[in-house]
């Protein structure tokens, strides 16, 4: 679950990430197509007058003259703004706050349309700029669209990734728990204890490993009984011989001679059982 929800989360952030950069490139390459449009409809617009025939007018002239030849110039869907005022308006809406456009360009939602909004300043007179407004509801309706698939791809392969990571961390996990089972099977004393190899990974490698050293305790274990077994053969006729002549110089009347080779035997089989 967790390893499903680490690469479902990383899926999404990055179709996320893909849907915002898509989305940010459309609306730079609007403003880019705007702004020439704009620049392509100002110079038209600035051969109406001069700076020096702007200078010399009254501001209530200059003010409707703009107006007039604005409304000649340019076509539906521009405004013209003038200190934060709108004061020609040849869009659609209702244009009320025009300051809370603080960049080049933005999209608002008005009546549930998707309402791109570019700016751009007159080159004079100063104080003057021109607002567009475009209607981009149907490509803002494909680009939620297109979010929408990334997200939805971005799951499928979350799902399957995280699909493909439980699968081998199953076969991990099947390893490791015949790894535990062999270990205390050992440690119960079975020492013949075998374990399936893991295949080629490094769990297999470990799997390995185990039944290598199973097969080496079990061998030494053999050769220590063995050795064992040798020793107390070995040592059983010293011990045996000991137990007789010192049993019999317990309970025995013997003579002085016989008590000194009884004694003599009994140093004998000690030499012998330290040369074991």
């Amino acid at each position: 679950m967790l390893v499903f929800l680490i690469t479902l989360g990383a899926a999404g952030t990055g179709a996320g990430l893909c849907a915002r950069q898509m989305q940010r490139m459309a609306l730079r390459s609007m403003a880019e197509s705007e702004g020439e449009k704009l620049a392509a409809i100002g110079n038209a617009f600035r051969q109406v007058g001069t700076r020096e025939d702007f200078e010399q007018m009254g501001e209530l002239a200059r003010d409707a003259y703009l107006r007039y030849q604005f409304e000649q110039c340019y076509p539906e869907g521009y405004g013209l703004i003038k200190d934060g005022a709108c004061i020609a308006n040849r869009t659609a809406y209702e244009i009320l706050n025009p300051q809370a456009l603080t960049g080049a360009y933005m999209v608002q939602e008005l009546d549930g349309r998707q309402v791109f909004l570019f700016k751009q300043p007159l080159a004079y007179p100063e104080g003057f700029e021109v607002l567009s407004a475009r209607d981009i509801s149907p490509l803002w309706d494909s680009l939620a669209r297109q979010t929408g698939l990334f997200l939805a791809l971005a799951a499928g392969i979350g799902a399957a990734a995280a699909a493909g990571a439980a699968f081998l961390a199953g076969r991990m996990l099947k390893g490791l728990e015949h790894l535990k089972d062999g270990a205390e099977a050992i440690g119960r004393g079975e020492l013949g204890c075998r374990i399936p190899d893991g295949g080629k990974d490094e769990i297999g490698a470990v799997s390995r490993a185990f039944n290598r050293m199973s097969d080496q305790v079990e061998r030494q274990i053999e050769d220590l009984h063995l050795l064992l077994g040798a020793l107390a053969h070995e040592m059983k006729t010293p011990v045996t011989a000991i137990l007789g002549y010192g049993e019999s110089l317990r309970s025995l009347r013997l003579t002085e001679e016989q008590k000194r080779n009884c004694a003599e035997q009994i140093c004998r089989a000690g030499a012998r059982m330290e040369k074991m």
